[in-house]
């Protein structure tokens, strides 16, 4: 029931004692969401957390003009949760979607804590996490407020496997990139404009940083395949005169 990632994590890295762990791992229910469930949705109070064992989603808020924003994307051994509406009993802003089916391990708010007093290495891991937490906020401050390749550059080192898993539109709307097609009334794609899209930005940009994103594209195992896969995507992204397609 356990994947070996989640076992280390508190046995290993925490240092629970067997009997520790079984009491522990005891709490925890297995849930199933569908592609394209949510696990949370904005306005709700978030009264449990989840260890993703199987599959990939997406976490993303609105602004005030009620933009979409995706902040982050998930995948195996990662914790969802609105840790903001956690921890102060307010309503959240997040939105966590699956993206993929999804297997995740979920415990209680008040069963967590009530094992933090039981269990005194499991609060002071809480402690860190909530300081991870409050980092990775900063972190994803600071990618939005970088340059569009520089935010590529950082989520392929991430997450490389991320263009096999994530619809391209997902990956887009990450990167704050607008193409037309995603308004009805756009005008139509042209070649021009299709530098919008992560391929066009490997082949236009500078030599530099041309060749940095080159780089992570053979790295992590595409190569000319990789390349012709996502070129067949994008055919797709632009088929039918810019008229938005279904991925």
């Amino acid at each position: 029931m356990f994947p070996p990632l989640f076992t280390d994590l508190f046995t290993k890295t925490m240092g629970m004692t067997a009997q520790e762990f079984e009491y522990f791992s005891g709490h925890f229910r297995e849930l199933f969401l569908r592609k394209k469930d949510y696990y949370i949705k904005e306005g709700s109070i978030t009264n449990s957390k989840a260890y993703v064992k199987k599959g990939s989603g997406r976490t993303y808020i609105f602004d005030k003009n009620g933009k979409e924003h995706i902040t982050n994307f998930i995948f195996e051994d990662w914790w969802l949760g609105d840790y903001e509406s956690y921890y102060s009993g307010t309503p959240g802003k997040s939105n966590i979607q699956a993206l993929e089916d999804m297997e995740v391990l979920e415990i209680t708010k008040d069963d967590f804590s009530r094992l933090e007093t039981e269990i005194p290495k499991l609060q002071l891991w809480s402690i860190k996490k909530q300081r991870r937490n409050t980092a990775i906020v900063n972190q994803l401050y600071e990618v939005k407020t970088s340059s569009c390749e520089e935010r590529y550059l950082q989520l392929l080192e991430k997450h490389p496997q991320v263009f096999q898993r994530i619809p391209l539109q997902y990956i887009a709307s990450y990167l704050d990139m607008e193409p037309p097609f995603i308004k009805p009334d756009a005008q139509k794609i042209t070649r021009e404009s299709s530098r919008l899209n992560f391929l066009t930005l490997v082949k236009h940009t500078s030599s530099t940083r041309g060749h940095q994103l080159r780089s992570h594209l053979h790295q992590y195992g595409g190569n000319r395949l990789l390349l012709r896969q996502e070129k067949a995507n994008l055919h797709r992204w632009y088929a039918g005169d810019g008229q938005q397609q279904t991925l």
